[in-house]
C-alpha cells in the first residue's frame, strides 16, 4: 500500500429545497426471496435461472438472481416509461467461477433496456435500445454497471433485461451471473458505477479524486460494502484507501490509511447539498467526521 498524508480543507456548498429521489420502477429487483423472481418474464428457453442467498451489499435476509445460459441468459421485466424523459438503468452483478471447463472467463454480463411503442411490451417492434458496459467475468465480486437513456417519443414501455452471456458454451456448464439491486429510474437520484458509491438508500454518494506524483487526478474506485458503507481503492480492489460510512441518514465518516493528495465529494441527493474535502500530500488523513444538515 501507498502512504502519503494529506491535510485537511472542508468546503460545503450552498443545499438547495429539498426533493424527493426517482422511485425504482423495477419490482422485485433487490430479489430478497425466491419469490421475486415471478415478477420477472423468461425470454429466452435457452437459459438457466434461478435463486441465491448471496446479497450485493451483504443483506443477511436477501439474495439475487442466477442468471446462465449459452447463447445468452434473459431474465426481463417491463415498466411503463414517459417519452421523452431521461432514465438511468442499471445493476450490480457478479461473474463467478464455473466448476466445469468454462469457468466464466468466457462471460460477458450487462443489463439492456429496449423502448417500445406500448406500455405492455408485447405489441409491435421495439423502437430502441441501449445497454450498459459489458462485464467480462468471472469478477470474484459484485461490481456496479449502470447507463442512462432517453426515452423515443414513441415509447410506452421499457424492457430491461438481464443478460448473461458464454460464447460456445453449453449452458449447463457455464459459470451463473449473479445480478442483484437492478434498477431504472427517472434521473436526479444516486447512479452507482465504478467511481461512484451510493449510500443510504441512494440519498447519499460519494466519489474521490486521487492526484499521482506527477499531479495528474486520477479517479478512485470503489467497492460497495453494505447498503451504509463502502471504501474508495486506486490500484487494487484488495488495497484500500481511504473508506466511508453512514448512519443510514445524513451523518457519515471518512477515514483512511493514505498520504495521496485526495479530492473527496459527498453529496446529498434529497437535497442537493454537497460537501468537499481536498487533502493535500504530504499530511496523514485525519478522520472526517460530518452531516448534512436537515431541511
Amino acid at each position: 500500500m501507498r502512504l502519503r498524508s494529506f491535510a485537511l480543507l472542508l468546503f460545503v456548498l450552498v443545499a438547495v429545497p429539498t426533493f424527493a429521489l426517482p422511485p425504482n420502477l423495477i419490482v422485485g429487483g433487490s430479489f430478497d426471496t425466491p419469490e421475486d423472481l415471478q415478477k420477472w418474464r423468461i425470454t429466452s428457453n435457452k437459459a438457466f435461472l434461478g435463486w441465491v442467498g448471496l446479497d450485493s451489499q451483504s443483506r443477511p435476509a436477501s439474495g439475487s438472481a442466477t442468471v446462465f445460459g449459452s447463447l445468452g441468459g434473459y431474465r426481463s421485466q417491463c415498466v411503463e416509461v414517459t417519452p421523452g424523459r431521461e432514465y438511468d438503468y442499471g445493476a450490480r452483478l457478479m461473474v463467478t467461477h464455473g466448476a466445469r471447463k468454462f469457468a466464466g472467463d468466457g462471460t460477458q454480463a450487462y443489463v439492456r433496456i429496449t423502448f417500445w411503442g406500448d406500455s405492455l411490451c408485447r405489441y409491435g417492434v421495439p423502437v430502441g435500445e441501449a445497454q450498459t458496459e459489458a462485464v467480462a467475468g468471472p469478477t470474484g465480486r459484485f461490481v456496479a454497471v449502470s447507463a442512462h437513456a432517453q426515452t423515443p417519443e414513441d415509447a410506452r414501455g421499457a424492457y430491461l433485461t438481464l443478460i448473461s452471456v458464454v460464447a460456445n458454451a453449453p449452458a449447463a456448464s457455464a459459470a451463473p451471473t449473479l445480478f442483484d439491486d437492478v434498477f431504472l429510474q427517472e434521473r436526479g437520484g444516486c447512479v452507482p458505477d465504478e467511481v461512484t458509491l451510493c449510500l443510504a438508500g441512494g440519498s447519499l454518494s460519494a466519489s474521490a479524486t486521487y492526484f499521482d506524483a506527477s499531479g495528474s487526478a486520477h479517479q478512485a474506485q470503489v467497492v460497495h460494502l453494505s447498503t451504509t458503507s463502502g471504501y474508495f481503492f486506486t490500484d487494487s480492489p484488495d488495497d484500500a484507501e481511504l473508506t466511508i460510512k453512514t448512519d443510514g441518514a445524513k451523518s457519515f465518516v471518512i477515514g483512511g490509511m493514505t498520504n495521496l493528495g485526495l479530492r473527496i465529494t459527498v453529496k446529498d441527493w434529497t437535497t442537493g447539498q454537497e460537501k468537499r474535502y481536498v487533502n493535500e500530500s504530504p499530511h496523514f488523513l485525519s478522520p472526517i467526521v460530518d452531516a448534512f444538515s436537515a431541511q
